[in-house]
């Protein structure tokens, strides 16, 4: 089983700007080497640090978002006014920090499903067959993002 999500994530923000006049800057894509909210932070520290710095992050795990709701308010930035915030995946934290967090759900049990039929074929010692699923998403609009009424 191949997890091609950062691929296509990175795939789908250079594709967002197809058709528009606005070129994708590399340096708006910042890499992190785990999922922890010390690296949402230590991510969101060089994002901001850019002479033109985002006005809304995208982070690939709500932690990392976490972590950039936390570096935006230790540098006196307001999530969402100054700074959207929107994470990857929905955590139980996300609607209880202030202002809640604005994820894309994604169907954790249903990858999971898929990832313990592939491991069962290994087992059994058959060859798992290639192939791509594609599960759906949901966007949890929440306050961070400055689309959903505050307050």
């Amino acid at each position: 089983m191949v997890w091609h999500n950062v691929a296509e994530l990175h795939r789908d923000y250079a594709r967002a700007f197809e058709g528009s006049d606005v070129v994708p800057s590399p340096d708006l894509v910042a890499e992190v080497s785990d999922f922890t909210v010390e690296a949402g932070r230590n991510a969101t520290a060089r994002l901001l640090q850019l002479p033109d710095p985002p006005s809304a992050i995208f982070a690939g795990g709500s932690n990392l978002a976490l972590g950039a709701m936390a570096e935006a308010k230790a540098r006196g930035l307001r999530v969402p006014q100054d700074l959207a915030i929107v994470g990857y995946t929905d955590s139980p934290l996300a609607s209880l920090v202030d202002p809640a967090l604005t994820v894309v759900e994604v169907p954790a049990r249903q990858i999971g499903l898929q990832a313990m039929h592939v491991l069962s074929e290994l087992i059994q010692g058959k060859r798992p067959r290639r192939r791509r699923t594609v599960l759906a998403t949901k966007l949890i609009v929440r306050d961070s993002c400055g689309s959903h009424p505050l307050g």
